[in-house]
């Protein structure tokens, strides 16, 4: 075996045409077809890609797996010993040094050490699997970088916080912020299934829903109404009492009004 069966044979157009569709689908420039066309690096992150269609237009959405590292920095713990009869027919398992680390195995030692990027990679991949218009995810990028680009940091123009009681005292935690950007109303929201989330949200006590266990989602809202892009209702979580669905019309309304801050009881399940 050599490095040579583990590279793509994709022509050079090949990879230019498709680093030309990924960066008109994921709304930047910084996206590169990595040995293994299957896997690219975005900015500072690794991972891979997949086909959506929204019924009209197909496009590809990015899963992030983890940290980009080129194939000579990538640990040697991400290459799965051989089983001896593979080394018995094929002879001794290349060194790192002689085959770098695969873009497939790092890819698998990323999703296998790291809960935490598995997760939000599923959390991106999910929110673009909501939006019903491919314009959505690039206006939700000009708005993340519009808001990390600001100094000082802009105060939200809505704070929404939990009021369940906690010791005879409203928990005040914070469920979710709204911005005002150059680009639209953007806003985020924590996501950790609650101690009472299975009886709030039918399905979400499941393993295949709690992958958004402790991620940051975020949402697009355009001034008038709600986003065409985004689901009517947004799942909001208290950690420490339970999820609620609050309208996204009433998240738009109060962030246009001048409050400041909106207290939620999640235990009520649903808020419009």
């Amino acid at each position: 075996m050599n490095a040579d069966e583990f590279e793509s044979d994709w022509p050079p157009e090949n990879r230019a045409g498709m680093e030309d569709e990924l960066r008109r689908d994921f709304g930047r420039n910084d996206v590169y077809l990595l040995d293994d066309p299957e896997f690219v690096r975005v900015g500072d992150r690794f991972g891979s890609y997949i086909l959506q269609t929204d019924g009209k237009r197909s496009y590809r959405v990015f899963i992030d797996d983890g940290p980009y590292l080129p194939r000579s920095e990538r640990p040697a713990a991400a290459r799965v010993p051989w089983p001896p009869e593979d080394v018995e027919r094929y002879g001794p398992q290349p060194t790192t040094a002689e085959l770098p680390i695969t873009d497939e195995e790092y890819s698998d030692w990323l999703c296998d050490q790291s809960d935490e990027d598995w997760r939000r990679g599923n959390a991106v991949f999910r929110l673009v699997m909501r939006a019903a218009h491919l314009e959505v995810y690039p206006r939700l990028m000009e708005m993340r970088y519009w808001l990390a680009n600001q100094d000082p940091m802009p105060l939200p123009v809505l704070t929404v916080r939990c009021s369940s009681p906690r010791r005879k005292k409203p928990c005040r935690q914070v469920l979710a912020a709204l911005w005002q950007t150059d680009h639209g109303l953007y806003g985020v929201a924590d996501v950790a299934p609650s101690k009472t989330a299975d009886t709030v949200l039918k399905g979400w006590g499941t393993t295949e829903s709690q992958v958004l266990a402790g991620t940051r989602v975020s949402y697009v809202f355009s001034p008038e109404d709600v986003d065409p892009g985004v689901d009517d209702m947004v799942m909001l979580a208290c950690p420490d009492h339970a999820n609620v669905e609050v309208s996204a019309e009433l998240l738009v309304t109060e962030a246009h009004s001048t409050r400041r801050t909106l207290n939620i009881d999640t235990m009520t399940k649903v808020v419009s």
